[in-house]
């Protein structure tokens, strides 16, 4: 894995292993507690996708089972009114008001 930084504000740390990348993620989606962020990532076909979303809609859910494995992470983007999901691991990069990672 290549060594990605993590910037908040004037401060940044290196991250150079797929766990710490994996948690750092994970953490900053549920840290957005339901605020917009811009998140870019690599989708199963290898396409790089940049996507607006947040955390916490339920407006267009319809009930059912959730289908997703649970390594994966879902958001609803706000672009296309649609819920989509990705795996951390594929993240490039991820941005949420002073929190820059890339």
């Amino acid at each position: 894995m290549e060594t990605k930084t993590l910037k908040i504000k004037n401060d940044s740390i290196k991250v150079a292993s797929e766990w710490e990348h994996n948690m750092i993620v994970k953490c900053f989606v549920k840290e957005s507690k339901g605020r917009f962020f811009a998140i870019d990532f690599l989708k199963k076909n290898g396409e790089l996708r940049h996507m607006i979303c947040r955390t916490g809609v339920t407006k267009h859910l319809r009930g059912g089972n959730k289908t997703t494995p649970d390594t994966a992470i879902t958001v609803f983007d706000v672009e296309k009114k649609q819920y989509r999901c990705f795996y951390p691991a594929s993240v490039v990069s991820f941005k949420c008001g002073d929190y820059v990672y890339e």
